[in-house]
């Protein structure tokens, strides 16, 4: 093996030996140059990406605030319990009934109840930085309890409104269409047996 490599530089010369260690150094030459020039002719870049938020805040039992960066969809549930006339921290374990006990009333446009599973939905996207008014009102119906008091309270998530799968996905009861003039709301989901 030795001897074959002797005898290819023979023949080939002193020359070949010069075109290769040239070319070697010529390709270095060409590569330190280019890192060199990339280390020092480009700036540093800021990342800008800005993750997307969901967020809403419930005001004063009233109003739904978008307080996140991205579009969303609301809904609400309404929650009411005998609390305590003496502390506002003991709850009845009794359950108060919708219809035999209290009625609710939603007091707003553009809500709708899910009968399926018992949210009121703001049929509207909620844009950043935009509210949505929802006056709820429970009231007792016949049914007295001594030392408690009828309370309701909404318990509100929100959901990002584009992708529409995602909505479809964490919201079976309702789907998003869209209304011409409108654009995109959520409407009930019509269940067929």
């Amino acid at each position: 093996m030795k001897q074959r490599i002797i005898d290819f530089f023979k023949h080939r010369g002193r020359r070949a030996i010069v075109l290769s260690i040239i070319s070697t150094l010529l390709l270095s030459v060409a590569i330190g140059g280019t890192i060199a020039y990339i280390a020092t002719r480009t700036g540093t870049t800021n990342n800008t990406f800005i993750p997307p938020v969901a967020r809403i805040q419930l005001e004063d039992q009233e109003a739904i605030t978008n307080v996140g960066n991205i579009p969303v969809y609301v809904r609400a549930l309404a929650i009411v319990n005998w609390i305590s006339v003496e502390d506002e921290h003991t709850i009845s374990s009794d359950v108060p009934k919708e219809g035999v006990d209290f009625d609710i009333t939603f007091i707003t446009e553009n809500w709708f109840h899910a009968e399926s599973d018992g949210f009121y939905y703001y049929e509207k996207v909620l844009l950043p930085g935009e509210s949505v008014t929802i006056l709820a009102q429970a009231t007792r119906l016949e049914t007295e309890k001594a030392g408690y008091e009828l309370r309701l309270q909404l318990l509100t998530t929100s959901i990002q409104a584009d992708p529409i799968d995602a909505v479809h996905a964490a919201w079976p009861a309702v789907e998003v269409v869209e209304v011409e003039g409108k654009g995109s709301m959520l409407t009930e989901r019509i269940s067929t047996p």
